[in-house]
């Protein structure tokens, strides 16, 4: 599934079983397309994540009898709410085990139905990991007296794509097939939902000097992702702009790594936590992100952050610090994953010993 917390997933996954001191087993969706022989600590068994698949999950668990359960909360998949906040409850009460949890999204502004499974989520868990550095703040009320005295633990999040350097002739072969001239080519990775505010690309770049370069999947049933290949399409940008469809991890970096600049105006900020933005930073590529703390361009990061919807003050930056370039360590997404792996040991250890 084209997920970005099933991305996370999978890296975590990745960097866990290169750990001795894991024994690890995935449960996630049975899917149409899936073929071939899944590895034994693979189980794509559940075929919904509604109430009456249960039974399969815990006949599972039970066969592998877990020290740990670990839900990632929300994704795609789940796309309804009772069996992911029943999951927790079950491996509490039927397997005795501890339960960590990892809340990739704030708690809903207004009650309701997501509202009521946050607090049954929060019941359920002895720690709660959060990949956005202000979480805390965020869980208040009635959250934050469901969720006791479990710990919240910030881990941070890392690029889902390797970091990749390519030469002087393959970075002309890439801009000869994009077709960009000598226009600088600006681009954004990632999901283009309405939240992503993907559409103010097209007023924050100039047609006469940047080819934009849209790396994911621009669906016609979206009406939203339909909008943007109207833009696209446009008198103004006709021919100026590159709409990829769903490219592997390896052309993702590689796109990344021959752009001078990725722009990610998110309409409610952005930051640390958002893989896309650690994607172009790992292949030293210039970014332009929203936020609502940080300001300015930071040279170490070589990332300038503006305030969201502030069309004008990212065009600007995108003039002054497009092409600019940060040095690419090779080994550094693979680092970044295994000291996250190490936190997250570190956590289960943790709950395990507490006896919780």
């Amino acid at each position: 599934m084209r997920c970005g917390v099933g991305d996370y997933t999978g890296h975590l996954v990745q960097a866990l079983r290169q750990r001795a001191d894991i024994e690890l087993l995935v449960l996630t969706s049975r899917l149409p397309e899936s073929v071939g022989q899944d590895p034994a600590w693979l189980r794509r068994i559940m075929p919904t994540w509604r109430i009456e698949a249960l039974p399969q999950y815990l006949a599972v668990a039970r066969e592998f009898r877990p020290n740990v359960v670990h839900l990632q909360y929300p994704t795609q998949g789940y796309r309804v709410a009772t069996g992911p906040i029943l999951i927790p409850m079950l491996a509490r009460l039927r397997l005795g085990a501890s339960v960590v949890e990892t809340w990739h999204e704030f708690p809903p502004r207004s009650f309701g139905k997501e509202t009521i499974a946050m607090w049954c989520l929060a019941a359920s868990a002895q720690a709660v990991i959060y990949v956005r550095p202000d979480y805390p703040k965020h869980v208040s009320g009635m959250l934050a007296r469901v969720l006791g005295s479990a710990p919240l633990r910030f881990v941070p999040n890392a690029s889902v794509i390797p970091a990749v350097q390519i030469t002087p002739s393959e970075r002309s072969a890439l801009r000869e097939q994009l077709g960009c001239d000598d226009r600088h080519i600006i681009s954004f990775f990632g999901f283009a939902h309405p939240n992503k505010g993907v559409d103010q690309l097209f007023r924050i770049a100039d047609p006469e000097k940047h080819h934009l370069l849209l790396i994911g999947e621009l669906l016609e049933s979206d009406t939203y992702q339909q909008h943007l290949r109207e833009l696209a399409g446009s008198d103004r940008w006709r021919g100026k702009v590159t709409i990829t469809g769903f490219v592997e991890p390896e052309r993702a970096a590689r796109l990344l790594a021959v752009s001078d600049a990725a722009v990610f105006p998110f309409i409610d900020g952005g930051g640390v936590w958002n893989s896309s933005l650690h994607a172009a930073m790992s292949q030293g590529t210039f970014a332009i992100v929203t936020s609502r703390e940080r300001q300015g361009y930071t040279a170490e990061q070589n990332i300038f952050y503006a305030a969201p919807g502030a069309v004008a003050e990212m065009r600007v930056a995108l003039i002054r610090y497009a092409g600019n370039r940060s040095a690419v360590i090779l080994p550094a997404v693979d680092n970044a994953w295994a000291g996250i792996a190490h936190a997250h040991a570190e956590l289960y250890r943790s709950v395990m010993n507490n006896g919780q």
